[in-house]
């Protein structure tokens, strides 16, 4: 059971995640900003909104997967990704980096959500393995 769960994890953290597959209104919205930094920044502001709800939805079903007592060490594991992700995408945003750096930084925002949507969905999906 050990190599299960093992091979789940590892799975769930390193596996790629196409950030965007099944985002199709941003692959449109991306087409049409035709390259305008302001117009892509408008489309990934309306992805990580879409993202922030998947996120919303999926952590509440993880709540109701695990028992009372793992449910503050997810909190925890929660408060402190979002500080990871807050810091990490934030260092990219370079005062110095040119319209670049605004798009990198968004687009890391995006990325980590959408890796953390995936991440919580595996925990869910295996609840009665990883989350008892």
């Amino acid at each position: 059971m050990f190599r299960i769960v093992a091979s789940l994890l590892v799975c769930a953290l390193f596996c790629p995640v196409d950030a965007y597959a099944a985002d199709r209104q941003f692959d449109s919205c991306m087409d049409r900003a035709d390259g305008i930094t302001s117009e892509m920044l408008g489309c990934i502001g309306e992805a990580q909104d879409r993202a922030d709800a998947r996120l919303s939805n999926t952590l509440s079903k993880a709540v109701r997967s695990i028992s009372p007592a793992r449910r503050a060490s997810l909190s925890r594991s929660q408060d402190a990704w979002i500080a990871y992700r807050q810091a990490n995408c934030d260092f990219l945003a370079d005062p110095e980096g040119g319209t670049s750096a605004s798009l990198i930084s968004s687009d890391c925002w995006l990325s980590l959500t959408e890796e953390r949507v995936a991440f919580l969905d595996t925990l869910v999906d295996h609840s009665t393995v990883l989350l008892r």
